[in-house]
Order: structure tokens, then C-alpha cells, then sequence
């Protein structure tokens, strides 16, 4: 029995000298497989990171960029406002122009129509007193009077039609010249 205790203890002893080997190894095997894993690991970071600054690089040359395109732009806004601000103050001298010219065109029309009507009523009174003058005279020789009258009042009128339409291209003129 003694033999047989001994055995079982000596058996005992070789199990946990065996039991610590194999935590021994498996320590070790798992160290191995850690460090590995840890070296694949910190190389995927390696990769990931020199990644992540090369982008950072390009983005920050990408912001460098924008900010001077951002720069230039701005300077073609403010020129652009100014000759905006020049090109409204010009439409306002050109409205004023206009606005004078305007009515001094009204004012010539009104002269023009005054006159056309006042040549009218003087070529109604000399008809009238021609024909009252010249009642013995016959009827184709106040025909002929009437044609020349209507004729000259049809110049006129065509004299009239005329300047309508210079005064009508002045304008255009302008309203071109202002657009």
C-alpha cells in the first residue's frame, strides 16, 4: 500500500509538473499567436496611419487651393460690385438723360401738331376765301386748288410722319445705347 500511495503521489507530482509544462507551453503558444496577431495588427495600423496623412497631405493641399481660389473670387466680387454700383449710377444719368430728352421730344411734337393744325385751319380759311373770292371761277379750277391743298397738307402730314418716326428711332437709339 505504501508502494501504491507512492505511485499515486509520484503520479500526482508528474501530473502537475506536466499540467504546469503544458500552461507553460500553452503561455508561450499563445504569446506567439498574441505577438503575431499584435504585429499584424500594428502593421494594419502602420498601413491605416502613412493612409489617414496622405490624406490629411491632400486635403490640406486641397484646402490651400480652395482658400486661394476663395481669394481670387472674392476679388472678382468686389470688382464686380463696384462696376455694378458704376453701372446703375450710369442708368440713372441715362434715365435722367432720357427723361429730359423725353420731354423735349413731347414738347417738339406738340409744336409740330400745333403747326400741322394751324397750317390746316390756314389752308381751310384760304380755301374758304378763295372760294368766296373766286365764286365766278369754275369748278375745276377750285378742284385743282383743292388738290394742291390736300396735296400740301398730305406733305405735311408725310413731313409730320417723318419726323414721328426720327423721334421714334432717337428714342430707340437711346433705349439701345442704355441696354
Amino acid at each position: 500500500m505504501y508502494n501504491l500511495k507512492e505511485a499515486i503521489d509520484c503520479q500526482n507530482l508528474k501530473s502537475i509538473k506536466l499540467e504546469d509544462e503544458l500552461a507553460v507551453k500553452l503561455k508561450e503558444h499563445i504569446g506567439n499567436l498574441n505577438a503575431k496577431d499584435l504585429q499584424n495588427e500594428l502593421e494594419e495600423t502602420r498601413k491605416a496611419l502613412k493612409s489617414t496623412t496622405e490624406e490629411i497631405c491632400f486635403i490640406r493641399e486641397k484646402s490651400k487651393v480652395e482658400g486661394e481660389t476663395m481669394k481670387i473670387k472674392d476679388k472678382e466680387i468686389s470688382k464686380l460690385s463696384i462696376y455694378l454700383a458704376d453701372l446703375e449710377d450710369y442708368k440713372m444719368k441715362v434715365s435722367e438723360e432720357e427723361s429730359d430728352t423725353h420731354i423735349q421730344m413731347k414738347k417738339e411734337i406738340t409744336e409740330l401738331t400745333n403747326l400741322v393744325q394751324k397750317d390746316k385751319e390756314l389752308k381751310e380759311v384760304k380755301y374758304v376765301n378763295l372760294k368766296s373770292n373766286k365764286e365766278n371761277e369754275t369748278v375745276h379750277k377750285i378742284q385743282i386748288e383743292m388738290k394742291r391743298v390736300l396735296n400740301q397738307i398730305a406733305e405735311d402730314e408725310e413731313t409730320i410722319l417723318k419726323k414721328d418716326q426720327t423721334i421714334i428711332e432717337l428714342v430707340n437709339n437711346i433705349k439701345d445705347e442704355h441696354d
